[in-house]
């Protein structure tokens, strides 16, 4: 049995992520705040003056938060609501075993946040080296490792502790109610209604294994000891 996710959706999310990743970052033109999108669009000639780290640091913004519980859900927690409410999982629990059933449904969470996450973050790092070195930008060499290295283990790594603590809460949705629109829908208002508050990494973590070890009693409990 494979990952159970939509990989043509999932694509879907990752250029809604780029899109994100381009429409944050908080800059000054002509005394207005403006986003890297609408610079590169309406001001290229503030292009010279933005740094790479910077735009880096900033990518993970007010757009990405919204966005997030969409992109992340979509791909593949609908599998999840189909085989609950059509009863396909009776089918593959006896021939899979109750463990390895839910390892492939924890694991293709972890695969899609890693996947949309990574693979939209560094499509966006690249495609803003290549507009930047074109407007006039001075890019060395220094400037793409820490674009790519030290970003990474700071910004990258929360944002898909992040994602995953979206997941965990999409699933112990969509185990509690196995409606994937309801589930969805009311992360998506706690996500925005919390969006100003403080996220450390610590508490990131904790609660992402809370939502996911809930989630699997939950999951145990109401479905697969039937």
């Amino acid at each position: 049995m494979r990952y159970r996710i939509d990989f043509r959706i999932c694509l879907f999310s990752i250029v809604s992520m780029i899109f994100s990743f381009f429409a944050s970052g908080n800059y000054v033109v002509d005394l207005k705040e403006t986003s890297l999108g609408e610079i590169i669009l309406l001001h290229r000639g503030y292009l010279n003056m933005i740094n790479l780290e910077t735009a880096c640091r900033s990518q993970y913004g007010e757009w990405f938060h919204l966005l997030l519980p969409i992109c992340m859900a979509v791909p593949v927690i609908p599998w999840l609501s189909q085989e609950l409410n059509s009863q396909y999982y009776k089918m593959l629990v006896p021939r899979l075993g109750q463990r390895r059933y839910i390892s492939i449904v924890i694991l293709s969470l972890i695969y899609c946040s890693f996947c949309i996450v990574l693979v939209a973050s560094f499509m966006f790092r690249a495609c803003l080296i290549i507009v930047l070195n074109t407007f006039g930008a001075n890019i060395c060499f220094t400037d793409i490792y820490r674009c790519f290295f030290e970003v990474f283990l700071v910004e990258d790594l929360k944002g898909i502790i992040y994602s995953l603590m979206i997941l965990g809460a999409c699933l112990l949705g969509v185990v509690l109610t196995a409606d994937v629109y309801i589930s969805i829908t009311i992360v998506f208002l706690i996500n925005y209604i919390c969006f100003d508050m403080e996220h450390s990494f610590i508490m990131c973590v904790i609660l992402s294994v809370f939502l996911y070890f809930f989630s699997v009693k939950v999951l145990k409990r109401r479905w697969l000891n039937c």
